[in-house]
């Protein structure tokens, strides 16, 4: 049902129903305060246009709890959108140098755990394996991987308080 085509005519003939337009409007209105008028208005409209593409009456909605559900939706997304941080060149030189800063003191933390707690940290966090991975490699259960991983981040957790490194 996704492909369903829509014509122009169908959807200005939407696009003009009254119930429609006040339920575009109304949820519109609770974004007011974050996005214009323009996104706003674009957001209905492409939630109505991928309303009618994929309502399906045999599931007993109606056509408007549809909409309001995709007007809602595409109105969040657009809220992510706007919302995102835009990366500025000239600052990323300097992240990356801070970066590599506070890996090197992390790093010098590890060096000071036991050889296992070492190893756990470096497969959870810089290979990414999951917990049932560490057990498998390590000899023991998933629960039991997790413990230890808990285990190993309270110590690095210590160290660096002893230390008052990183806000711990």
């Amino acid at each position: 049902m996704k492909d369903k085509k829509i014509s122009d005519k169908e959807f200005e003939e939407a696009y003009k129903n009254t119930d429609n337009r006040n339920m575009i409007r109304m949820v519109c209105a609770s974004f007011s305060n974050t996005l214009s008028s323009d996104i706003l208005e674009s957001c209905g409209m492409l939630a109505l246009w991928k309303c009618l593409r994929s309502h399906n009456k045999k599931y007993g909605q109606k056509f408007t709890s549809s909409l309001y559900r995709f007007v809602k939706w595409e109105c969040i997304r657009e809220v992510a959108i706007h919302n995102r941080k835009p990366i500025l060149v000239q600052e990323m030189s300097e992240d990356f140098e801070d970066f590599d800063a506070e890996n090197d003191e992390i790093m010098e933390f590890v060096n000071l755990l036991s050889p296992s707690q070492r190893e756990i940290i470096y497969l959870r966090f810089y290979e990414n394996c999951t917990f049932a991975e560490i057990g498998q490699k390590q000899g023991y259960t998933k629960q039991a991987a997790r413990q230890n991983v808990n285990k190993s981040i309270s110590r690095l957790r210590e160290l660096c308080k002893q230390r008052d490194i990183f806000g711990v």
